[in-house]
Parts: C-alpha cells; sequence; structure tokens
C-alpha cells in the first residue's frame, strides 16, 4: 500500500514540474515586444515645457543698519538688482 502512495504521489509532482514548465515556457513566449520602425526626418520642433517649483537665488545677505531709527523711504523693492552702495532705504 505505500509502494502505490509512493507512486501516486511521485507522478504528482512530476505533473506538476511538467506544468510549471509549459507555463513558463508560455509566459516567456508571450512577452516578445512589436517594434516599429520609420526613417529619421529632418523638420523643425515646437517644445513647451511647464513646470512648478521654487526659484532660489545663489547668494542671501542679510542688510541690516549700525543705527536704530525709524525708515522713512524704502528705494527698492524685494527682488530689485541693487549695486554696491546704492541707497536702499533712508532712516529719520
Amino acid at each position: 500500500m505505500k509502494r502505490k502512495w509512493k507512486w501516486i504521489l511521485g507522478l504528482g509532482l512530476l505533473a506538476l514540474a511538467g506544468g510549471g514548465t509549459y507555463a513558463a515556457i508560455r509566459i516567456k513566449n508571450n512577452g516578445i515586444v512589436t517594434v516599429q520602425t520609420g526613417r529619421a526626418l529632418r523638420q523643425d520642433l515646437t517644445s513647451l515645457v511647464t513646470a512648478s517649483g521654487e526659484i532660489k537665488p545663489l547668494k542671501y545677505i542679510n542688510i541690516g543698519a549700525n543705527v536704530m531709527g525709524r525708515i522713512t523711504e524704502i528705494h527698492v523693492r524685494e527682488g530689485d538688482r541693487v549695486r554696491r552702495n546704492q541707497v536702499l532705504a533712508k532712516l529719520e
């Protein structure tokens, strides 16, 4: 009786191994990719890129005064380019 079960178990394992091999080969052959080719053409390209993000300067500079006082005039706005020795604001 034990011998019969060993044969049945062996045949079952053999059938599973054969089925697994068949399925693997079948799936592998279905992975073929179709490729379409064409001639290269010379033409003008129009490209538009839209993106969102944050722009940061290369350098940050903190500006301060050596004296205390109230600001009466501001000669520049945030984001303006400034030069060395340019008056940015006036104090009382």
